[in-house]
Formats: structure tokens, C-alpha cells, sequence
């Protein structure tokens, strides 16, 4: 399963807007197609190679709201 670098509307699949960079670990966002605001936590657990083949820990995101 690949782990979303963005919290993404469960609904859409399109990024999520209207939060703070650097994204917090939790926190609320807007659908870009619908208006509707969407609650998102981060998740933890992945990791990622990088180019140089280090293995890094990625964010994966939960998205909970009005859908």
C-alpha cells in the first residue's frame, strides 16, 4: 500500500487544503472539490527507500468528517 505524502479527502482522493505547513499531526482540512472539511491524524508505521536506498519513516494520514 503506498502511504500519501498529503492528508487526502477519503471521498475524492484529492488533497486536502486550509492547514498549516509543516502539516500537523493532526488537524482539519477542506475538500477542494466538495467544501466539506474532513479531520485528519497522521498514522505511523510506513517507511520509504530513498534514492540512496535509506529506509525512512513516512506519515500516513486517517481522514474522519462529514462524508
Amino acid at each position: 500500500m503506498k502511504m500519501s505524502r498529503v492528508p487526502k479527502c477519503p471521498n475524492h482522493g484529492e488533497p486536502l487544503e486550509g492547514y498549516k505547513l509543516p502539516i500537523p499531526d493532526s488537524g482539519t482540512g477542506i475538500c477542494p472539490v466538495s467544501g466539506v472539511s474532513f479531520g485528519f491524524e497522521a498514522s505511523g508505521g510506513a517507511v520509504e527507500r530513498t534514492m540512496s536506498g535509506e529506509l525512512v519513516p513516512v506519515k500516513g494520514w486517517k481522514t474522519n468528517g462529514n462524508d
